[in-house]
């Protein structure tokens, strides 16, 4: 638990740090993200692939997704932005269809295309980007504050759980998460919305949506976290990899914030 905490501890300050200082830090760690979490996907789902091929994919698309450094000096960037509501939109659909068929057909074969990891950890992050590009000093913020409020869902479901849960959510997929600790989440979420719409945020929100949006990132995260437990266990595996202690692989880590992104994002524009 300590290891965890600490790990825990140290990425929260990395991440913060890399959010709020520039544009360019903030688009690196989510270059970052990208890379380690990719490479712990081809490891572990993409087993019908040689070593040369994978290898192409990740530098290929890393290399795509650097371009984007340079997205404000691009005459359509403006044009792209007013295609994001659109293009995260799809974004969100085409997560839920990939993520029902694996969870109610067990899709095995399909976690084996390279196309999935793509749609699964780039294109969320695509929306992010674009969304930050948008208005960096205020979206800036707003990013965070969906990270944070997946952070409480996260944690107090955990302790929750722990402390009243008996009803099993899926105990196919992840056995130790309960209903009662998913509505704990849930609250706890909504309050992390209200306090960051009222203390951080820097223009705040109706009431209104700020339930709509604690409800929609505690949910979306919990479906991302499930998404990759079930691949992981037709994987046969525990963790996606062991560079985060305590906490395992960046996916374990980061599996949900693929499916925050693009939710929060669509409810913060409506």
């Amino acid at each position: 638990m300590k290891t965890r905490i600490l790990t825990g501890l140290v990425l929260g300050l990395f991440m913060i740090s890399g959010m709020l200082y520039s544009f360019f830090t903030c688009l690196m760690l989510f270059v970052i993200i990208c890379a380690f979490s990719h490479q712990e996907w081809q490891k572990n789902f993409l087993i019908n692939e040689s070593k040369l091929t994978k290898t192409i994919y990740t530098v290929f698309f890393l290399v795509c997704l650097c371009l984007l450094i340079f997205v404000e000096q691009l005459n359509f960037a403006n044009k792209l932005n007013e295609w994001l509501p659109y293009f995260n939109s799809s974004v969100i659909l085409i997560l839920a269809l990939f993520g029902i068929p694996l969870y109610l057909n067990k899709n095995w074969k399909f976690t084996q295309s390279w196309y999935c990891g793509i749609f699964y950890i780039y294109f969320p992050m695509i929306v992010g980007i674009y969304f930050l590009h948008q208005d960096f000093e205020t979206n800036r913020w707003l990013i965070l504050g969906l990270i944070i409020i997946n952070w409480c869902n996260d944690s107090f479901a955990y302790f929750t759980g722990r402390l009243i849960g008996r009803t099993p959510l899926a105990p196919s997929i992840s056995p130790k998460k309960t209903i009662e600790g998913a509505i704990g989440g849930i609250a706890f979420g909504i309050l992390a919305a209200y306090l960051l719409n009222t203390y951080m945020f820097q223009q705040p929100y109706p009431i209104e949506k700020i339930i709509v949006l604690g409800v929609a990132v505690c949910i979306a995260g919990i479906i991302g976290d499930l998404y990759e437990s079930r691949m992981k266990r037709l994987a046969g595996i525990k963790d996606s990899g062991n560079l985060l202690p305590g906490h395992g692989g960046f996916l374990d880590r980061f599996d949900s914030f693929f499916y925050i992104i693009p939710v929060g994002i669509f409810v913060l524009s409506i």
